[in-house]
């Protein structure tokens, strides 16, 4: 924890700010941080819904912030921390997680859907990094 303090001509103020290396949270279609979350399919580029959904062996890109430090290999910033992505309570194998190409700020984790993932329009899915948990959020799965 560190205290930050801002001064002005009206006065200061002080606040404490916990620093951590990485909180996860998962953009949504709603823009809430709940519901279905922002992700498509890495192949075809079409948004993951309940009339188009992800499927077991499917390559999804789901898209979030708060993965920490990245370090660069193969031409891509990559996630110091390894985050780990559960779909239900089913790990998915993790293919890449870091920052989304070419948009600063936002991070982006590839992943297959197991074979055995809970099926659903609102299969529960979120990711663990570094200690932290996800906001909890779903993806349809056929």
């Amino acid at each position: 924890m560190i205290t930050l303090e801002v001064k002005s001509a009206a006065g200061a103020s002080k606040l404490n700010v916990l620093i951590e290396p990485a909180v996860p949270a998962i953009f949504t279609q709603t823009g809430t941080g709940a519901g279905a979350a922002s992700a498509i399919q890495a192949l075809s580029g079409s948004v993951v819904t309940a009339g188009s959904p992800a499927k077991p062996g499917d390559v999804i890109s789901l898209y979030l912030t708060g993965l920490g430090a990245a370090e660069t290999r193969d031409g891509l910033q990559w996630a110091r921390s390894t985050p780990k992505l559960f779909l239900g309570d089913v790990e998915a194998q993790v293919l890449y997680a870091g920052r989304a190409p070419g948009f600063a700020g936002l991070d982006q984790i590839n992943f297959i859907v197991p074979a055995d993932t809970p099926r659903g329009e609102s299969t529960p899915l979120r990711v663990e990094s570094a200690g932290r948990v996800s906001n909890a959020v779903t993806m349809p799965i056929l």
